[in-house]
Formats: structure tokens, C-alpha cells, sequence
């Protein structure tokens, strides 16, 4: 954890991946961190549940991206119909490092 009280824990770098369908996620522990792996009714659900609410876009790309070797690479990015009212032509994309957010500068 990146801080911890005597009644709470802050985790950080913690991250859950878009979907174009909302999604719901418990959060569940582990107070005995040496029997976590090897027993898994050592995980205790914590009440209340997380919920994700659906992206209105989402992508994909036909192959990896390279930085060494570029070969051409196929992004389609992609809406549920009436999510949103921009035109796709107006659409920019940019591409950033995981380890970095949107408002890095290129």
C-alpha cells in the first residue's frame, strides 16, 4: 500500500481498462500476506462492489506497436451508436506510453 491507518489502506497505480460495457468489480484482501497465494480463503471480500461505467469509445490495433522496428499498425477506434455527437473527422489520436497520461506533450 502506498499508505495505511489503523482502519484504511490507499493503493496507487492501480488501473481498470476501459470497456465499452459497464462493468462491476468486488474488492477482496488479505490480511496474512505469507498464505495469500497458497490459500485463498485467506481473501475476504470487503463490502460494497466498484462499478466501471462504460466507455463510449474503445480501439484496437492489428499488431503491436514497435519503437526499433515500425511496421504499419491498423488503429480502429470505434462508439456505440448515439454515445456521443462528435464527428469522426474532428477525431485526433496519439499514441503515449502506459507510464505516461493524454496531457504528456509529444
Amino acid at each position: 500500500p502506498a499508505m495505511a491507518t489503523a482502519d484504511s489502506l490507499v493503493f496507487t497505480h492501480m488501473r481498470i481498462r476501459s470497456s465499452m460495457q459497464a462493468a462491476s468489480y468486488h474488492v477482496c484482501y488479505c490480511q496474512d500476506h505469507l498464505n495469500c497465494v497458497s490459500d485463498p480463503l485467506m481473501w475476504s471480500k470487503v463490502p460494497g462492489s466498484l462499478t466501471v461505467a462504460a466507455s463510449p469509445y474503445a480501439w484496437t490495433a492489428t499488431s503491436p506497436v514497435h519503437r526499433v522496428h515500425p511496421t504499419p499498425v491498423t488503429i480502429v477506434v470505434s462508439r456505440q451508436p448515439f454515445s456521443s455527437f462528435t464527428r469522426n473527422s474532428d477525431w485526433r489520436l496519439k499514441l503515449v506510453s502506459a507510464e505516461y497520461s493524454c496531457a504528456t506533450t509529444s
